[in-house]
């Protein structure tokens, strides 16, 4: 590729060089080069680069899989989709630009799952810090320990042996989690999320129109839901906030000993499992019509005289970790 770029006196002068410095030349150059490709063509381009690159990948539609590995090279191999106009992948000092630019009239934005889009598989260097953005596409990644973040819109996000910072964003989509670590931040919109993180960083999830169903070992979670259920399934809990609207959220944890719990609920249910002789002082109220049941004591929730409102507050065990619940029209359950 760069032997057809060069012309000449100057590829001239390379052709007599030793075969050794005529490599470390022409290496030397192909990094400073864009690549043009056209709809419907195969793609096998690779740029070296250091062992810890910025990534940028701004995608439109198809399929992306993204996997780190031990090379200091960016490769991408693949085929481009019919709307396809432009394929460029360049470096700019260490970092690595691949974009991927298509014709926007004959994209029906609508369509999640368009047939005829790229199909693109990517290796980056592990230690890659990588930005994928995408407006109708799904991608897969694996094998990366930096920083990553994903930016899809009508499309699902599958990840798998992540290590450093996450944070995945998708509308209308599903968002898979595999053996993910580090700091965690998940959000979506009429899309559901599900998997396991390890490690003890902080987690916080987001959804609207869409459930959860997550087992994490991080101290500090926090969750946000509106019109979804959520089962989670925690380890050692030092901070737990929660809310939800219109949605049911079951929490099974082992409390920390000065642990604490906020949560909070509007026409949905909040139920927390936690382990045997939990000590905590709890305090719940319950609003419009709620519910309050508790299966830690014997103490029992006390009743407005008027109005449909009940509340209850008691020690268990010393009460070293703070629970604070509270519901309008719902149901709060400790156990």
């Amino acid at each position: 590729m760069a032997t057809n770029l060069i012309k000449g006196p100057t590829m001239r002068l390379i052709q007599h060089l030793h075969p050794t410095i005529k490599q470390t030349f022409l290496l030397a150059v192909i990094p400073a080069i864009s690549f043009n490709a056209m709809a419907g063509e195969k793609v096998d381009k690779t740029l070296t680069t250091s062992a810890s690159p910025i990534v940028e990948i701004e995608h439109v539609a198809g399929k992306a899989t993204i996997t780190g590995w031990d090379k200091n090279e960016v490769k991408v191999t693949g085929e481009l989709g019919d709307r396809t106009e432009a394929f460029i992948f360049e470096k700019k000092g260490d970092d690595v630009i691949l974009k991927v630019e298509t014709n926007h009239r004959k994209i029906d934005w609508r369509d999640k799952n368009p047939g005829d889009g790229d199909d693109l598989t990517i290796f980056v260097p592990a230690k890659s810090g990588l930005s994928y953005t995408a407006v109708v596409a799904d991608v897969e990644a694996s094998g990366l320990t930096n920083s990553v973040q994903f930016d899809v819109v009508n499309g699902d996000i599958d990840v798998s042996d992540l290590a450093g910072k996450v944070k995945l964003e998708s509308v209308n989509g599903d968002i898979k989690l595999d053996n993910v670590s580090g700091l965690l931040q998940v959000e979506t919109v009429n899309g559901n999320i599900s998997g396991n993180h390890e490690g003890d960083k902080s987690t916080r999830i987001i959804t609207v129109n869409g459930d959860i169903k997550l087992k994490t070992s991080s101290p500090d979670v926090q969750l946000e839901s509106v019109n979804g259920d959520a089962k989670l399934e925690l380890s050692e809990i030092e901070v737990l906030s929660l809310t939800t609207v219109n949605g049911d959220i079951t929490a099974s944890l082992t409390l920390a000993e000065k642990g604490d719990v906020d949560a909070s609920s509007v026409g949905g249910t909040l139920h927390l499992k936690m382990q045997k002789g939990v000590s905590a002082r709890v305090e719940m109220q319950a609003h419009a019509g709620g519910d309050i049941v508790n299966r830690l004591t014997a103490d029992k929730p006390s009743s407005a005289k008027y109005g449909p409102n009940e509340w209850l507050e008691f020690t268990a065990n010393g009460g070293r970790a703070t629970i604070e619940m509270s519901t309008v029209h719902g149901e709060l359950i400790v156990e």
